[in-house]
């Protein structure tokens, strides 16, 4: 009930702000949901037109928050149910999912910047503690969806990695590649989230892994232990 009703004000919040420019929130919406754009010159020109207005009739403050309310909502309404069930699965369909969830949301998210385009120019250079939009919907991505998602991606790696390695089979590059890209962008310019959550867990794995496979030569007699003395 408590994120029913933390939705609802948002899309009130939203649907208010809209209103003076002519748009509804689900035409705003549907920027990120669907491939057709909405008429983003006109809502270029609004915005502007809004955000250059002399206090207290000036809306940078409540355009920066109808961004990062638009976004919040699409991460939670759209992508997130979606990834359930490859997060059940694990292994590497969640780690491809991930992979074009990851993908989309920078293709969506940068589609939406458009119409916030001013906020960039002027707003996030000169307003104190925000962040350019580009980092922001990446840290509602990092709150929304990189919490709920990450021990679960991170276990999937090493299984992957592991598999691989038994197996002969490398992951695929191209996925390896978005994930990490995923654990260093969330962290807003610092790579803290890839070293601890990501970096840490598979060199520790990497260790297990090759310590148990070096032990199991020695049992064997394929290798001496004073070779390594």
């Amino acid at each position: 009930m408590r994120n029913r009703s933390s939705m609802q004000c948002i899309v009130e919040r939203v649907s208010r702000i809209l209103r003076a420019i002519g748009l509804s929130f689900f035409s705003l919406f549907s920027l990120l949901c669907t491939k057709t754009d909405m008429d983003t010159e006109h809502s270029i020109s609004a915005v502007h037109k809004m955000c250059t207005k002399p206090y207290p009739n000036n809306w940078c403050h409540d355009f920066y928050r109808l961004y990062g309310d638009t976004v919040q909502s699409y991460l939670q309404i759209i992508i997130l149910p979606r990834l359930r069930d490859p997060i059940q699965r694990g292994g590497t369909a969640l780690l491809t999912e991930m992979q074009c969830h990851w993908s989309e949301h920078k293709e969506k998210s940068s589609r939406l910047r458009k119409v916030f385009v001013y906020l960039d120019r002027y707003y996030t250079q000169n307003a104190r503690c925000v962040l350019p939009l580009e980092q922001f919907a990446h840290y509602h991505f990092k709150i929304h969806i990189y919490d709920e998602v990450k021990s679960a991606v991170t276990s999937a790696v090493i299984y992957s990695i592991n598999e691989g390695r038994r197996s002969g089979e490398i992951i695929g590059r191209d996925v390896l590649s978005a994930i990490v890209e995923m654990y260093e962008t969330v962290g807003i310019g610092m790579f803290d989230f890839y070293t601890a959550d990501l970096e840490t867990p598979v060199v520790e794995s990497s260790r297990q892994y090759f310590s148990e496979l070096l032990q199991g030569w020695v049992d064997d007699g394929i290798v001496s232990a004073s070779t390594f003395l």
